[in-house]
């Protein structure tokens, strides 16, 4: 076979590929993650743990919350801690774990080590909407009583942070 043949079936069946992986990440619902992160001593800003996401996955709509110590972004790729943690160890924040939430409205969550408080999310079902929150909130304090004290005990010099 001449080599300018071949040359041009493996560029039509990488360009396949291509195809196939950029529909694959199309047709996935995103996910909204929320990150729980604690700054670490010489820490840089938070706008460095978005520059480490953009150039690792295809994510939008960055934030961070720095009363609740949450990092927040979407995407349609699925994120595993301990890869989350790798990537943002360099930028001065630890990852202490996430809760990932499917936008097209399908209950499906996705948790992983210590997950941010969680948050009231409005539906327009109030009593629903208040009873999830309760429950969630339940149980994250019944996972995570030291974190909660922490949270809610007044902040002194030996409490620091």
């Amino acid at each position: 076979m001449h080599p300018n043949r071949a040359l041009g079936k493996f560029l039509t069946v990488l360009a396949l590929l291509a195809q196939t992986h950029i529909a694959t990440c199309q047709d996935q619902p995103s996910r909204q993650y929320r990150v729980h992160v604690q700054h670490m001593q010489g820490g840089l800003s938070p706008k460095s743990m978005f520059g480490v996401l953009q150039q690792w996955i295809d994510a939008t709509e960055f934030d961070h919350d720095k009363d609740t110590r949450t990092l927040l972004f979407t995407t349609p790729e699925t994120i595993h801690l301990e890869e989350l943690r790798q990537r943002l160890a360099p930028t001065g924040y630890q990852v202490l774990g996430y809760t990932a939430t499917r936008l097209n409205g399908e209950a499906e969550d996705l948790e992983e080590g210590m997950p941010p408080y969680p948050i009231f999310q409005d539906t327009g079902n109030e009593l629903e909407d208040h009873a999830r929150y309760h429950a969630r909130k339940s149980a994250w304090i019944a996972a995570w009583p030291q974190e909660y004290e922490r949270r809610t005990t007044p902040w002194t010099k030996e409490h620091g942070e």
